[in-house]
């Protein structure tokens, strides 16, 4: 039974979960911010004779990517807002997948002329052991995200019906305590992969003493 303060996707969220909204703006203010200093940083790090390799490629397909990162959590949370659960998810592992992704790329520059070429296959078969050692956490939040909850199964279909045999469509609240439940835990694993894509320009590009992520193939 829907609940009967609550309408379908257009504010119910902040209603049912008051004050994330704002937190998850100020977490992805954050990592822009942080992005924006890190490119000054590279800049000065990298002058203009030196931005001819593919090591600046790597650097720079990897600061785009964590960019796309950041872009990609702010389109699931949205649909989170909406109404949406298991979407959400998806997106999210396209989050995840380009975190990855940057990491690689930063930390094996010779893959840049494949990539470029449209040969290289796709990282995320080969790199999330490798990319758990620099980012902390992600290999967990990779397996969460590969769990059933992302794919097709028994216990994440839900029901389209709603009252007088209408059709719901798009996202919706019930506001049951088991829907309010599962929002909560997809509530806070948003907050971990911000935080994990928040904390990243600092790990990958200006803490030298961290592991690197080398590709197999590339040792």
């Amino acid at each position: 039974m829907v609940h009967e303060e609550l309408k379908i996707g257009n504010g119910d969220f902040d209603k049912l979960f008051p004050g994330v909204t704002k937190r998850f703006a100020e977490k992805i203010f954050n990592t822009f911010a942080k992005l924006s200093r890190s490119a000054k940083r590279l800049k000065q790090q990298y002058p203009e004779d030196m931005r001819n390799s593919y090591k600046w490629k790597s650097i720079q397909y990897c600061w785009m990517l964590l960019g796309n990162a950041a872009n990609s959590l702010i389109a699931g949370f949205v649909l989170l807002e909406k109404g949406y659960i298991q979407e959400p998810l998806a997106i999210a592992r396209v989050a995840m997948e380009r975190l990855m992704c940057a990491v690689l790329m930063n930390d094996n520059p010779e893959i840049v002329p494949k990539f470029e070429a449209g040969k290289q296959e796709d990282l995320y078969k080969k790199g999330v052991g490798a990319v758990n050692k620099v980012i902390n956490g992600f290999g967990k939040m990779w397996g969460s995200l590969s769990s059933p909850g992302t794919h097709v199964s028994r216990e994440n279909i839900t029901t389209i019906i709603a009252e007088q045999d209408g059709i719901r469509i798009g996202g919706f609240f019930d506001g049951t305590d088991e829907e309010k439940q599962v929002r909560r835990r997809l509530i806070g694993e948003f907050f971990v992969m911000t935080e994990l894509v928040e904390t990243a320009p600092e790990q990958i590009f200006f803490n030298e003493s961290r592991p690197k992520a080398m590709l197999s193939t590339n040792k």
